[in-house]
This record gives structure tokens, C-alpha cells and sequence, in this order.
């Protein structure tokens, strides 16, 4: 069972990153039980909200909570549709509906609700538990009051202590969803057609993989979240940010803000949208424009859609990702500071109003049709000394 996240009517203050980390953690706390085989899945995100029957399983906020009949202090309500098969009912479908009235939180407050801890008790309606008690014992459930349920995810009432599961959970999870005889099988492992599989957060790795910093990955992978150098044979064993050129695993040669495919084409940072960038955890971190998930899942890179690339037409520096532009025969085109080398191929480190900047190499034929071509640094003049101040600036603090 996989989960689609609506990214319709998002509450203030969170973010997709924000849910999609948040339902990552209560998809492992389900799936990391020991006697069960259960492991809901993560589909992606969507602009659709949650519709019944549709066969998609969605999360979805609601802004018209109460209008719905739903409770007024509820964070959150599950819809699960079964459909009979083989004489057996089966969950067809569940859509998690989530209060958009409430206050809501990565982290728990005394007045706001913890996202994780609402996903995991929705997520165990969805896999198909009942509430472990009753308030008042109905639908044949116990009295809350009987016993000591309260440290139970599927107690009726919020806690933010349900971003744990207790015994009484698990045990449901092992009776709905046995292991199928994988008894064997460790805390962070999964039991698939009689094999225990290793868990990762984009779901299960195939028999014999490890899951590893990157994710699944063969045994004999890097685990580490930067493996430059390292001995391989294919980039599978490189990681995220490396490729295997050589046999050994290493870095592109993009630099910051040229165009890229992968993290890997990129010298550094990682690649997002579409440009090697400083790699960031929050927007906080970036002097320009905001964190942007990067290509390869569980990295983000600062990105501003208004700033060019490397190379791109541009007027002014601040059009720039760099906020460094370099205009020659009245065109315009972004450009990078360097030292006395670090320029991308076909590009050479020339000193420019006072600035060494990355500079296009312009090849001109000597002797007409048929003379040898030969490299001239044409003449170019760095547009925007506001730009180049803000940009030394920004050199500076990372230097720190």
C-alpha cells in the first residue's frame, strides 16, 4: 500500500519536504515491527486532493473540516473502503483527511499538533487497526479507563507520544500482516516471498542489497555520504554525488551554477534546478533564493528561478546566480569568480575590471579557410560593480 500526498491547502509553516519527512518516519515505525511483513509505501506528491473510490491512496488537508461532519478538535480521520475478494474483504483503498483548522508542527508544541505523530495513529487506521480502546467502549472495544492503553498509537485521543507504538499496536500489525515464517528477519528488515529484504526510506531494496546513507545499494557500495576516491567498478557503488570514471569514484567537473543533469555532473554542492548549487537543508542557509529539493532524493540545493546559469544571456549581475555577468561585443552571458584556475572547460580565468572571472574562449581562424585556429581572450568588461560587491561578499561567508 503506497501513499500519494496532496500538496493542495498546505498549512502554514509546513512544507512538503516538511510531510514528506514526517510520514517517512511513520512509514518506518509501522514497517520496523519484527513479526510483521507491512511496509506502506510513498508514491509522491500531487496537486489532487483525496477522492473516495478513486483507487489512489491520498493524504489530504481539509479547510472545511467541520462542514464535512468531521469533529471539530480532531486532528485527523481516515476513510477506509474495503472490496470483497475471494470471499475475503479487502482494503481497497484509505484517504487520511487532515484538520487544516488545527495548528500544526514538525516538532510538538503545547498548542500545535505533531505531524508525525498524527500520521503514524492515521497510518494505523489506514493498515486497517481499530482504536486499541473506546472512550465511552463502544464498537465493542474496551474502556479506555480498564486498562493502560494510553501508551498505545491507536489510543482514541491525540498524544505526541503516538509517533511511537506500543505492544498492543504491534500485536495488530502481526495479525493482520504475519511475516510469513521470516523470523529471522532484523528490526530493519522486511520478509518478501520467504527472503528478509533490507529497508530504506524509498521503500524495500531488492534481495541482497544494504540500505545504505544513499539508499539501497549493493554490498560491496559506499555507505558514506561523500565517496570520492573510493575503489569501484560502477557508479551504484559511488553514492549520490559520484560517478565511476576509472575505477575510482568521483566528482563531476560542473562548477557551481553551470547547467547539470545529476549531482554527480557537479564539482561540488549538488544539482538543482538544473544547475549546480550550494547543497542546503532549510532556505535559511541559502543567500539566495530558497532550498529546492536537488535531483536525487534527500538532497536540496539553493535555487532562484529568476538567476541564470553559467553561460546564460544576461544585462546585469544580479540577473546572475553567481551575481557576476560579463559583457562582451554588447552581449551579456553569467560568468563565476576563480583564482587562477576552476573554469569549465573552454573557458579560461582572465582578470576583468579588477575581478578574475571564468571567460569564454573565442577561437579565430589565422590565415583564412585554411589557417590553423588559434585561442583569443577577447576583450570584456564585468557589468555591475554592485553585483561584484555583493558576490565578494558572499565568497567571504562562505569561506568562514
Amino acid at each position: 500500500m503506497a501513499f500519494v500526498l496532496s500538496s493542495r491547502d498546505l498549512p502554514a509553516g509546513l512544507s512538503v519536504r516538511d510531510v514528506e519527512r514526517a510520514l517517512s518516519a511513520s512509514r518506518m515505525t509501522w514497517s520496523s515491527v519484527g513479526c510483521t511483513r507491512v511496509d506502506p509505501g510513498y508514491a509522491g506528491d500531487s496537486t489532487d486532493p483525496a477522492q473516495p473510490m478513486d483507487g489512489i491512496n491520498t493524504i489530504s488537508w481539509v479547510k472545511d473540516w467541520t462542514a464535512r461532519g468531521f469533529p471539530q478538535n480532531s486532528a485527523g480521520s481516515t476513510d477506509v473502503q474495503y472490496i470483497r475478494s475471494d470471499g475475503q474483504w479487502r482494503i481497497a483503498e484509505a484517504d487520511i483527511y487532515l484538520n487544516f483548522e488545527q495548528q500544526w508542527s514538525t516538532h510538538g508544541t503545547s498548542v500545535a499538533r505533531d505531524l508525525q505523530a498524527v500520521l503514524t495513529h492515521e497510518l494505523g487506521h489506514a493498515l486497517g487497526l481499530l482504536h486499541s480502546c473506546e472512550i465511552d467502549g463502544s464498537d465493542r472495544a474496551p474502556t479506555c479507563s480498564t486498562g493502560t492503553f494510553t501508551g498505545d498509537t491507536m489510543y482514541p485521543l491525540y498524544a505526541i507520544s503516538q509517533s511511537t507504538i506500543g505492544a498492543d499496536d504491534a500485536a495488530g500489525m502481526c495479525y493482520l500482516y504475519p511475516s510469513d515464517g521470516c523470523e529471522a528477519c532484523a528490526r530493519n528488515e522486511a520478509c518478501v516471498d520467504n527472503q528478509c529484504v533490507a529497508r530504506c526510506a524509498e521503500g524495500l531494496c531488492q534481495p541482497g542489497e544494504i540500505c545504505g546513507i544513499w539508499g539501497c545499494t549493493p554490498p560491496d557500495g559506499c555507505f558514506a555520504a561523500d565517496c570520492t576516491d573510493r575503489p569501484c567498478s560502477s557508479d551504484s557503488q559511488c553514492g549520490a554525488l559520484n560517478a565511476c570514471a576509472d575505477g575510482r569514484c568521483a566528482r563531476g567537473a560542473a562548477v557551481l551554477s553551470e547547467v547539470c543533469t545529476s549531482s554527480r555532473d557537479c564539482e561540488s554542492g549538488v544539482c538543482a534546478g538544473g544547475r549546480c548549487s550550494n547543497e542546503c537543508v532549510t532556505s535559511e542557509e541559502c543567500d539566495q533564493g530558497t532550498c529546492e529539493p536537488a535531483a536525487e532524493a534527500r538532497l536540496s540545493g539553493c535555487y532562484d528561478q529568476a538567476q541564470g546559469a553559467l553561460g546564460a544571456a544576461c544585462q546585469r549581475g544580479e540577473e546572475c546566480a553567481s551575481g557576476l555577468c560579463v559583457k562582451r561585443d554588447g552581449a551579456g552571458s553569467c560568468t563565476i569568480a576563480c583564482d587562477s584556475g576552476g573554469c569549465p572547460r573552454g573557458q579560461e580565468c582572465s582578470l576583468i575590471d579588477g575581478q578574475r572571472v571564468c571567460e569564454k574562449l573565442v577561437y579565430v581562424a589565422d590565415g583564412g579557410a585554411c589557417g590553423v585556429a588559434t585561442a583569443r581572450k577577447p576583450n570584456g568588461v564585468l557589468f555591475g560593480v554592485a553585483s561584484l560587491l555583493a558576490c565578494a561578499a558572499f565568497l567571504r561567508r562562505k569561506k568562514r
